[in-house]
């Protein structure tokens, strides 16, 4: 049997730590996934922490540590790298791996980049023949997939309003949000901020924001910040013209409601739960991703996402930072091809 050789540069919380909260679905991290999936060998762990390198080493013993990227490089060949370090100084990471290596594909945390200039150098100077997959996880889930796929049919009729609730900044949460509006309702194309909400995520410079947004198909949305010193919320309710979608519980659970007769008023129709899908991280999305990349090694299947999906947020993040900053007022989404 065939094996790709894998390690984990950054050995944090989604690198290694995750694992570490028994309430979370294991595999969490990038280093356990990479041990529990039969194709892969987990063979390296990079960080410049004693102590993470000591906890790595005790959880993967037959695993090497290292404190530098260039003394991982000149060891084992590599296939797949996963980078888990925080967004600053990730341009010289991966231009370092890809100078200095043949490895063939970089799975990537988000934000991609510290800043939307670092992540346009990073796009232009990727090699053709490499794979830089960012770390959208909802992308990789076959449930949200198959909802991508029959929004994108008209399912439910088209999409008229969105409504989304979330906590802990528009560059950490809001990566994944801003790719999941993208994904399955259209380009955010103006935001416009209504007020700044205080979460954990502020001491990390990431700010969050209630704000309205429009997507290139005229459907309106807003985002509701809330604090997550009193909860943590990550909820989208996605309104058609003949029901609604609801993903809960952080994408944990979906809802889905068709359009039946008005309980107390005859003359309007009424949102009735058709079906309600439970437990749906218990299949991991770490472990649904490692698949997804070990089809693209065997088989050159086409990622589900890209380094432009990545791009994207962070140019919706500059547009609501622009709005806070010009006092509430509407901003226009940067294009990739601007």
């Amino acid at each position: 049997m065939n094996y790709y050789n894998a390690a984990v540069i950054g050995l944090g919380n989604i690198g290694l730590y995750y694992d570490l909260d028994r309430k979370r679905v294991r595999p969490s991290s990038h280093a356990l996934a990479y041990e529990l999936n039969g194709s892969f060998r987990l063979i390296a762990g990079v960080d410049v922490s004693y102590e993470r390198l000591k906890t790595f080493k005790g959880m993967f013993p037959h695993a090497t540590v290292f404190s530098k990227i260039s003394e991982m490089l000149s060891g084992d060949t590599l296939d797949v790298v996963s980078i888990c370090t925080p967004p600053q100084g990730r341009y010289n990471i991966i231009k370092e791996i890809w100078m200095d290596s043949n490895i063939r594909l970089l799975f990537c945390e988000k934000p991609i980049a510290s800043s939307t200039e670092e992540a346009l150098i990073i796009r232009s100077e990727i090699p053709r023949s490499k794979v830089v997959l960012p770390n959208l996880s909802r992308r990789y889930h076959p449930v949200m997939r198959k909802l991508a796929t029959d929004l994108n049919l008209l399912k439910w009729g088209k999409v008229q309003k969105i409504q989304i609730k979330y906590t802990r900044g528009i560059r950490n949460t809001g990566s994944h949000i801003f790719d999941l509006v993208r994904w399955l309702v259209g380009e955010i194309v103006s935001v416009n901020v209504i007020n700044r909400v205080c979460t954990s995520s502020d001491k990390e410079q990431d700010p969050t924001f209630t704000f309205s947004f429009q997507t290139d198909n005229n459907v309106e949305g807003i985002a509701i910040g809330y604090d997550d010193q009193h909860y943590y919320m990550f909820e989208i309710e996605i309104y058609c013209e003949s029901g609604k979608i609801e993903i809960k519980k952080s994408g944990d659970e979906i809802a889905y409601y068709d359009v039946g007769e008005h309980p107390l008023f005859e003359s309007f129709g009424y949102l009735h739960v058709r079906d309600n899908q439970t437990n749906l991280l218990s299949n991991s999305n770490m472990s649904s991703a490692l698949e997804h990349i070990q089809d693209i090694l065997d088989n050159g299947v086409a990622p589900v996402c890209c380094i432009d999906d990545a791009i994207v947020p962070l140019f919706i993040a500059e547009a609501i930072e622009r709005s806070y900053q010009g006092g509430n007022s509407q901003e226009k989404v940067r294009k990739l091809c601007e």
